[in-house]
């Protein structure tokens, strides 16, 4: 209902039930009036093959989503419903899965509280969400701000449609640029499917990010307890997914920061491109230097060493400090000095991505909210590159608690990707460019 169906296309097996909110209750399967598009069952395992049996035999619904885990560990149950499935009246997601959710079809099948999982209303939605994990995959969509992925996808134990049958369909969504997928392991016959789809994306300009679970014999065994997954070996796998042009994360976190990449930079090519690093405190500009890896730092020209300087001087910061890279623009640069500095740097050619790292507890800098509401448009920094967007990749670090999340959304909601620690971005940015530069040569 908060999606906007009406009641009338909403349809409750409840045996003895009055309506539910509006929508009526039926006392059985083959009691629905007409198929279904969707099936949604929540019942234990013991009861769900039954289920299935009568969905095929009256053809109620087209798909079916099941909630129940467990199903696969009993083989009398997995006889049923594999039986169920050979009349070809329906497919299955999951089971031991939430679901899906569709943005085209304003969908999910979540049934979390919105005041525990409130659902994105905007950002970016050139992306989507492949995960084995249901759990995994609105964790993700929740904690990426600035981005609300069109599919969100828990397959759980993929007693039906399997990863690799998701990625197959997407692969042709011409507006998709970013797939990310938790993987705990194939479902036999799965992994040439799943290759060839990533091939085909990638080959069309998609990234695929991937995180592999089972790295270790500990973590193969929980991968066997919770989706009864072939996990694999771990080595190999990584080997196969990356000859095909995915790039396989080391951890959650990177996970999550090369998908945000992934989706704001889908019309950049950052292979082979030189960086120019900016900061208002001297350690982020260290840092940079110290966790940017393979990522090259742009030596500029005569005439656009004096553009900044200029700048600096006008700003009366050349006092303090020199043209270099990494720009320390030290606590005393404003707003508008930032302004500037981007503009510069945008309109310089060598530079091929830039990194604006801010700590934001400056008295010369508007960060909080209530000094949004104090200034003009053009003097907070977000709004600006807003109203001037950027030419060429920009990636911001806040690094700073909780008080400023409201400064890295607008960052975000603006269309930059955001870090909250400098030496993460650089990382990022690191693993990122050498994903571009491998995706150039494959």
């Amino acid at each position: 209902l908060e999606q906007g169906f009406l009641t009338e296309n909403i349809l409750i097996i409840k045996p003895g039930s009055q309506p539910i909110d509006g929508c009526k209750c039926y006392e059985s399967v083959a009691a629905l009036p007409r198929q279904l598009d969707v099936l949604v069952v929540c019942l234990d395992a013991a009861n769900t093959p039954d289920v299935l049996t009568l969905v095929a035999e009256h053809d109620k619904a087209k798909s079916v989503i099941l909630i129940a885990g467990g199903l696969e560990s009993d083989p009398q149950r997995l006889e049923q419903i594999n039986q169920s499935l050979a009349a070809q009246k329906f497919v299955i997601n999951g089971g031991n899965c939430l679901g899906i959710r569709s943005v085209p079809a304003n969908f999910h099948s979540f049934f979390i509280p919105t005041s525990k999982l409130p659902l994105p209303r905007s950002g970016k939605q050139n992306l989507a969400i492949i995960s084995q994990s249901g759990a995994f995959s609105i964790v993700r969509m929740n904690k990426m701000e600035g981005l609300n992925p069109k599919y969100n996808i828990s397959a759980g134990n993929q007693l039906d449609l399997t990863v690799g049958d998701y990625l197959d369909y997407l692969a042709d969504d011409s507006g998709l640029k970013a797939i990310g997928v938790y993987l705990e392991g194939f479902i036999a016959q799965d992994g040439t499917k799943t290759k060839q789809a990533i091939s085909r994306f990638v080959t069309k300009g998609g990234k695929v990010i991937v995180y592999k679970a089972g790295q270790t014999a500990a973590g193969r065994s929980a991968v066997q307890g919770h989706t009864a997954s072939l996990a694999g070996d771990y080595q190999t796998l990584v080997e196969l997914l990356s000859r095909v042009g995915a790039l396989v994360s080391n951890s959650f976190e990177e996970f999550q920061d090369l998908l945000m990449l992934s989706s704001f930079w889908a019309d950049f090519d950052t292979s082979d491109a030189e960086l120019f690093g900016i900061s208002n405190a001297g350690f982020e500009c260290a840092a940079m230097g110290d966790h940017l890896g393979q990522v090259s730092l742009v030596e500029l020209d005569a005439d656009s060493k004096s553009d900044l300087q200029a700048i600096l001087h006008k700003y009366r910061l050349d006092t303090l400090v020199q043209v270099a890279n990494p720009l320390d623009l030290t606590p005393m640069a404003a707003d508008s000095c930032w302004q500037e500095v981007l503009q510069a740097l945008d309109n310089i050619k060598q530079v091929g991505m830039v990194l604006a790292s801010i700590v934001p507890f400056t008295h010369m800098m508007q960060t909080l909210p209530n000094e949004r509401k104090q200034a003009q448009k053009d003097h907070w920094l977000p709004e600006y590159l807003a109203q001037h967007p950027m030419q060429k990749p920009v990636c911001i670090c806040v690094d700073a608690g909780v008080g400023y999340d409201s400064y890295r959304n607008d960052f975000l909601q603006n269309g930059y990707p955001v870090f909250d620690s400098v030496d993460r971005a650089c990382r990022a940015l690191d693993r990122y460019q050498s994903y571009q530069n491998y995706l150039s040569r494959l």
